[in-house]
């Protein structure tokens, strides 16, 4: 027990320097960290993503006679798909992770400037609905609301008493859609 005790000490250091290197590696225990840096194909690979990352569902992919991860994309839970930048070399695991990170990064402000633009756009708010995720068009439409909000403050006069009362109007009536929208 002490000779597997001293080896764990050991491998600490590594595993920090790991961490150094990935910081969304910090979530993982050492006896976590230390599996998912012995995964050897991208179904081993799946459940410590989907502990770090969530939102995501699946994964598609390979792994090369040298042990390389040939990630083609993840899939999120709302069907949305985050293609993985291809490489050319054999990585290490934490910078596999910070790749996926990076890609869900990119996705999310993909979706969210996409559907922000969908909705100065578009007048009817249940066809952005159906556009984009949920999670994508409720950030857009809270992005969206807080630059009215300061638009209104900013102004001067009575008008902007009267444009306060509009636009807290405007967002119970879509707090109310939101709310019959989900159930």
């Amino acid at each position: 027990i002490l000779g597997l005790n001293s080896i764990k000490a050991s491998l600490v250091p590594f595993f920090d320097c790991r961490r150094r290197e990935c910081p969304r590696l910090m979530f993982l225990s050492n006896e976590d960290l230390f599996k998912l840096l012995a995964t050897k194909t991208i179904e081993e690979l799946l459940p410590f993503v989907q502990t770090l990352f969530p939102n995501v569902s699946k994964m598609s992919g390979s792994t090369t006679k040298d042990g390389s991860f040939l990630i083609q994309k993840l899939v999120t839970y709302d069907g949305e798909v985050v293609p993985y930048p291809a490489t050319k070399q054999r990585e290490p695991m934490e910078a596999v992770i910070a790749k996926i990170g990076a890609a869900i990064n990119n996705h999310v402000k993909e979706q969210i400037l996409g559907c922000l633009q969908a909705l100065k756009k578009q007048p009817k708010i249940e066809k952005v609905q159906k556009e984009f995720s949920w999670q994508s068009y409720d950030v857009a439409r809270r992005i969206q609301v807080t630059g009215e909000v300061v638009k209104v403050l900013e102004s001067r006069g009575e008008a902007q008493n009267s444009a306060l009362c509009n636009l807290v109007k405007r967002i119970e009536d879509n707090i109310g859609k939101l709310q019959t929208f989900i159930s």
